[in-house]
Order: structure tokens, then sequence, then C-alpha cells
């Protein structure tokens, strides 16, 4: 089978190509390969899957979190900053947060403004009907034995 051709439109005709005249042109039907990959750098960690034999670099820097009170004496009101700044940083940071901690909408209640039907989840579903238990499914025919 090759290059056969039918009428398309009443102006032109038009043509079908199938894959043995692909093969014959031997034009590539796979993606080029990509580029190398980023240069492991200082603060970059790799994972341990690697790639044909290279490692592929993460696309963030996890780091260890502090939990911090912004209300101090109240535990359950809490933000988490990175552990890798300076104490400086971390100092004017926390400082900032405290003075602004009137801000923060620790409730729904305290979203003033804003329609509780906004940020209150419901499920679609009809009051009125009787839930069903779904059937197991099988797994495979060692759990049927």
């Amino acid at each position: 089978m090759g290059l056969e051709k039918f009428k398309g439109t009443p102006s032109n005709l038009a043509n079908v190509t199938s894959r043995s005249c692909a093969k014959d042109r031997k034009e590539p039907l796979m993606r080029p390969p990509r580029g190398p990959p980023l240069a492991n750098e200082e603060g970059i960690r790799t994972q341990n899957k690697s790639l044909k034999g290279q490692e592929r670099p993460l696309r963030y820097n996890r780091q260890e979190l502090l939990s911090i009170e912004i209300i101090p004496g109240s535990p359950e009101k809490t933000t988490r900053i990175g552990s890798q700044i300076s104490e400086e940083t971390k100092k004017e940071l926390v400082q900032c947060l405290q003075r602004n901690a009137d801000i923060f909408a620790w409730t729904p209640q305290n979203l003033e403004g804003i329609d509780p039907r906004v940020t209150t989840h419901h499920l679609n579903m009809d009051p009125n009907i009787k839930p069903v238990k779904q059937r197991r499914g099988t797994s495979g025919p060692k759990r049927i034995e």
C-alpha cells in the first residue's frame, strides 16, 4: 500500500499516505531526545529515581519548616516559615506576622463580607435517596481461591 489519490472536493484531489510510505521516506516517528538534565547545584536535592542513568533534579527545594505562634499563648493560631532564613530575617518576619495578626481568618465566621455559602462545602446529593453499598470487585485469581 502506498500513496493513494481520491477526490476530496470538487476542485482538487486529496492524498492519503500509508505507514509504508512513511517508512520509505525514513522520517522519524519519535520525538528527538531532550537536552542534558540540569546540573546539580548547591541547595537542589535530586531524586533517587534515574532517567537512563542520570539523576533528575527536583523542581523545588524542600526545607524544614518552623512553626511560629502568630498570637503568643494561642498554640492553635500558628503558621510555618522556612528554617533556612537568617535570624534577622526570621525576627522581622515574625514581628510582621504578629503586628498583622488581625487580618488572619481563623474560622469561617472571621471572613467578614464573604457569603458563608462560598466557604461551606456540601455534597451534591439528594438526602431522600438511600445510600447503596458498592459491590466489591475481583482483584485476581489467587484471591478467588
